[in-house]
């Protein structure tokens, strides 16, 4: 069993979720968010863009944070999952990357879920996102030796 951790977004226009048909032999044609490992060092929001980019020649602007959705099945994967509903581009198919479709939600739950790389975590974070249950970006911190924590009230 391995660990691994993504980023990830939930990328909507009028009502439809944006998702990539991988082009990797191990998930072969099936269906996923934009995702990927995140790189050493890398924040989440900042591998969910890049991701994103690299995917599906979008630059997003992340609007929100949905979750950290665990997964244990062959693997154990963390996935962090951004929300966007502002980009700029085309959405069209990276070099591992077969196609982008845009979905309607309900689609989702109409297509066999071995079409998907990850049918739960896809389906709780589509329904937090079309439910509104959103948090800040800002919810995932980077810490640093040279950032000194302030408690309410405290001076610098």
């Amino acid at each position: 069993m391995e660990f691994k951790i993504y980023a990830s977004a939930v990328i909507e226009q009028n009502g439809r979720i944006l998702l990539v048909q991988e082009g990797k032999a191990d998930n072969f044609e099936k269906w996923n968010l934009p995702c990927g490992h995140l790189e050493l060092a890398e924040m989440p929001l900042d591998g969910a863009k890049r991701e994103t980019f690299e995917e599906t020649a979008l630059t997003i602007e992340v609007t929100g944070f949905l979750g950290v959705y665990s997964s244990v099945g062959a693997n154990h994967s963390i996935r962090f999952v951004y929300c966007s509903n502002e980009f700029a581009g085309e959405a069209k198919p990276g070099d591992e990357i077969l196609a982008v479709k845009w979905f309607e939600p309900v689609e989702l739950r109409n297509l066999d879920e071995q079409r998907f790389v990850s049918p739960l975590v896809l389906e709780a974070a589509v329904a937090d996102y079309v439910n509104g249950r959103q948090f800040p970006a800002t919810v995932v911190r980077k810490i640093t030796m040279d950032n000194k924590i302030k408690y309410h009230g405290e001076v610098a």
